[in-house]
């Protein structure tokens, strides 16, 4: 399994629905509510580009993908993901993570303690 035989590695690392108070901290940052795009979230984490490629080619065989943003190429405070948002049947909008296989265990972890791999700490000073 692996390269060259047309298979893909990739693991669903966690789901979850927004929570109210970040839905609430959005709205208030101005954001219209119908334009939050993540109430609904999933992280994936693939060995190789080449499997998050093909994982995006099998979200867009069953979902309407409506959004693709790819921190691959050009990481955000070192953050490389890919962040692929689909439409659901009922219209609603989800957003799924594919991140590698050892930044899910790394993100998992700063989650777990209340930190945020996005975005540098308030108490970072360099």
């Amino acid at each position: 399994m692996g390269e060259g035989d047309g298979s893909m590695t990739a693991t669903l690392v966690s789901t979850r629905v927004k929570s109210e108070q970040s839905v609430a901290d959005k709205v208030k940052g101005f954001r219209k509510a119908q334009h939050i795009l993540d109430y609904l979230g999933a992280r994936v984490a693939v060995d190789t580009l080449e499997d998050g490629e093909a994982y995006v080619e099998g979200l867009g065989g069953g979902f309407e993908i409506v959004g693709d943003e790819d921190f691959f190429d050009i990481p955000v405070f070192g953050y490389r993901a890919r962040h692929v948002f689909t439409r659901q049947d009922a219209g609603l909008i989800s957003e799924v993570q594919i991140v590698p296989s050892e930044l899910a265990q790394v993100q998992e972890a700063a989650h777990g303690i209340g930190g945020s791999p996005k975005r540098p700490s308030s108490r970072c000073t360099k």
